[in-house]
């Protein structure tokens, strides 16, 4: 039996239902909106593996549009998966916004999980991101 999810605040609705019991959004609606809008609000979706997915989708994607969720969600989110994914997207859309926050990562606590590289491998990365002028 597959777990339906209402598209506007996450809560399980049944296959059937037509509107959430919960926030009285109309299935068919949300429905007609487009993938990105749907990715974006998947940033904030109670199920861990969903917001790692739409993160990394967003940033194959480069979708300019989800800048400021993305950074939102790498600023705040309390799980470093979650925050990883989100810097990582951000890397790949690039920009000045997203150059901007990746910076100020280097002048702040926030914890993010991240993978042992040579210092050869971390500075190309860095670069990649356009970290270093």
């Amino acid at each position: 039996m597959a777990i339906f999810f209402c598209l506007k605040c996450w809560r399980e609705i049944a296959e059937n239902q037509t509107v959430c019991q919960i926030c009285g959004a109309d299935k068919a609606k949300l429905s007609e909106q487009s993938l990105l809008a749907k990715l974006i609000r998947s940033l904030r979706h109670r199920k861990p593996e969903t917001p790692i997915r739409a993160a990394y989708v967003l940033g194959k994607l480069k979708a300019v549009e989800a800048v400021t969720d993305l950074i939102e969600i790498a600023s705040s989110s309390p799980d470093p998966y979650i925050r990883a994914t989100a810097i990582e997207a951000l890397g790949n859309i690039r920009g000045a916004r997203v150059q901007q926050f990746v910076k100020s990562l280097w002048y702040t606590s926030l914890t993010v999980i991240g993978k042992k590289m040579p210092p050869t491998k971390q500075q190309n990365t860095f670069a990649s991101i356009e970290l270093i002028q």
